[in-house]
């Protein structure tokens, strides 16, 4: 079995903003928010699926 080196959305935006020092975190906020509403998104989903 391959061993995948998988990083997550927030410890993409954890690691990438040390890049940017002078950066305020609006888009790691707006990144967080995103990632957020996907989650909602698909557990509305996998409710209504269940109930077809």
């Amino acid at each position: 079995m391959e061993n995948y080196n998988i990083t997550t959305l927030k410890d993409f935006i954890i690691l990438k903003q040390k890049d940017f020092p002078y950066a305020k975190g609006e888009l790691s906020s707006l990144l967080h928010h995103i990632e957020t509403a996907a989650k909602m998104v698909k557990k509305i989903e996998e409710f209504l699926h269940l109930y077809r």
